[in-house]
């Protein structure tokens, strides 16, 4: 009874359930679930950052213009939670580490995209050509 004790969430099934938890773990227990809740509640689909710097991106690529457009709006609708739900709406995409990956243009260009799941973010950091695709300088985005 003089233990300290939170209600814990299970947010994959919903189910609650009350368990002994150490003081010290949950000031940090508190904070990832609140996170995650406001994430929920406060971001419904992806926030795209930033729609300038996609533009200008594509204006070094005049044709794939209308293409970044099109991801653009259907980045924004979606509810990314995890790689496969991505793979939904754009089937070639890959991840690495925190980095996804899309093809561009029939595969002659690569978007390359910072992902946060739980606050459902995207940073738009590189439209690059299979050549600078390969040099693999995008990877410092990926830890």
């Amino acid at each position: 009874m003089g233990q300290d004790c939170i209600l814990r969430v299970d947010f994959q099934s919903a189910k609650h359930s009350q368990s002994p938890t150490p003081p010290e773990r949950t000031a940090g227990i508190v904070r990832i679930m609140l996170a995650r809740l406001l994430s929920l509640c406060e971001h419904e689909c992806v926030n795209v950052i930033s729609r300038t710097g996609l533009m200008k991106l594509a204006a070094k690529h005049p044709g794939c213009l209308k293409e970044l457009t099109q991801w653009y709006r259907a980045a924004r609708k979606a509810a990314w939670l995890q790689l496969s739900h991505v793979r939904r709406d754009f089937a070639s995409a890959d991840q690495v580490g925190t980095v996804l990956i899309f093809d561009v243009s029939h595969n002659a260009l690569r978007l390359i995209v910072r992902v946060n799941y739980t606050y459902r973010t995207l940073y738009v950091k590189a439209l690059l050509t299979h050549k600078e695709y390969d040099r693999k300088e995008w990877m410092k985005w990926a830890r």
